[in-house]
């Protein structure tokens, strides 16, 4: 059974999920401020901060399409070649209408 706090972060995670793209399609400009790659290693969080035009990564996002392209290189604590880690992308970023 669920509860009725456990529904309503569902319903906020779920609106979020919807509602954020739509927040920023309008928006004059996009610029990506950081990005922090996170998984586990050796039982801990490991965070890596992977070295990435982001400049470039803005362009391309604030333009027509609104698209790009991010690759990431192998690295020994986040970016592993074992195909069950998981990796989570935080990505900040700002915005102007």
């Amino acid at each position: 059974m669920v509860s009725l706090r456990q529904r309503y972060w569902q319903l906020c995670s779920d609106a979020a999920e919807r509602l954020l793209p739509l927040h920023v399609q309008g928006a004059k400009t996009l610029s990506i401020d950081r990005l922090t790659l996170y998984a586990s290693a050796a039982g801990k969080v490991a965070p890596v901060t992977p070295t990435v035009d982001l400049g470039t990564l803005s362009t391309s996002l604030s333009g027509p399409t609104g698209a790009a392209t991010l690759s990431l290189p192998a690295d020994p604590a986040v970016m592993t070649r074992d195909i069950t880690q998981q990796v989570f992308l935080i990505m900040q970023y700002s915005f102007s209408y």
